[in-house]
């Protein structure tokens, strides 16, 4: 049996301390703009958009809109802390298996809460720490044209992240075919990864990205690599399946776009490789990743 308690912490870097200011894109959606708003007009009128303006709001089809973005001298170190516990056991002769979990939580994060959160809790919360960052175009009420309208997305220290989940891992070694095999497996199932932007202040801006892909997440809850290895005195070929699990799409506050209702399947890559033990001095070794050509998805 194993287990272990750790306390970190992370200085701001140069780039989150220092980075200029600037204006830059965030993709995503505006839920007041466009004729046909998805968020109502007192939702609206929290991220500045005025009675006259809801239902002009100028869209952006591109689902690219404005955000201010650069360093903080004022930073602080972020702290994690790390509890990890599990065990380790050979039931029969070749097998090693290993299991561990771990619960890790960093506070006082490095970070940014995220433009497409910021609106979004705004609209549907009415907090006035995130609607205060929020600065629409006065005549139109975008967000896009031009440098007028934005949302102010600057490092700060934000909140906490919180995550959990299972390693394992088993080695399983035998003797066949005037050789020797190795079977292996290497997984990880990620039980949650919140992330609370605003912990203490405004709960409802809380998300879980476990599982999930938007604008704010990409995180997985499965992903495992087995192999099997043959090796011989005159050669070795060796299979690898690396397996990425499904993505489940979540829309921020109710807004549409193009990946609405959509996700992403689960994903297989296989790969091959071999060696040839020409002589005591030479060996030649070839290798495949991705045999079948699987492409990847495009977010």
């Amino acid at each position: 049996f194993n287990g272990g308690y750790n306390r970190a912490i992370r200085a701001p870097n140069l780039a989150e301390l220092f980075a200029t200011e600037q204006i830059g894109l965030w993709s995503g959606s505006d839920g007041c703009a466009g004729a046909a708003p998805t968020l109502t007009a007192a939702q609206c009128a929290l991220t500045g958009v005025t009675a006259a303006q809801y239902g002009f709001v100028p869209n952006n089809t591109a689902g690219q809109f404005n955000q201010r973005t650069g360093g903080n001298a004022g930073l602080t170190p972020e702290e994690a802390d790390t509890w990890t516990f599990g065990f380790d056991f050979a039931p029969i002769e070749g097998l090693a298996v290993g299991i561990d979990y771990y619960d890790i939580t960093v506070g006082n994060r490095i970070g940014t809460i995220g433009s497409a959160a910021i609106l979004n809790g705004c609209a549907t919360t009415g907090d006035a720490a995130l609607c205060k960052l929020i600065f629409r175009n006065p005549s139109s009420g975008d967000l896009w044209k031009g440098e007028v309208g934005y949302i102010s997305n600057l490092t700060n220290n934000f909140g906490e992240i919180s995550t959990s989940g299972i390693d394992l891992n088993a080695n399983y070694t035998w003797d066949w075919l005037d050789g020797r095999w190795m079977a292996s497996f290497v997984g990880t199932y990620v039980i949650d990864f919140n992330v609370e932007p605003l912990k203490g202040v405004n709960d409802a801006a809380s998300y879980d990205c476990a599982g999930v892909v938007s604008v704010n997440c990409q995180t997985n809850e499965v992903r495992t690599i087995t192999e099997l290895r043959y090796t011989n005195e005159l050669f070795s070929v060796n299979t690898r399946w690396r397996y990425i699990s499904s993505l489940d799409y979540n829309q921020i506050g109710g807004t549409q776009d193009q990946l609405a209702k959509n996700g992403i399947d689960a994903y297989n890559f296989f790969d091959l490789s071999g060696s040839i033990n020409v002589n005591e001095q030479v060996t030649i070794t070839m290798g495949v990743n991705n045999i079948f050509d699987k492409e990847p998805p495009l977010v």
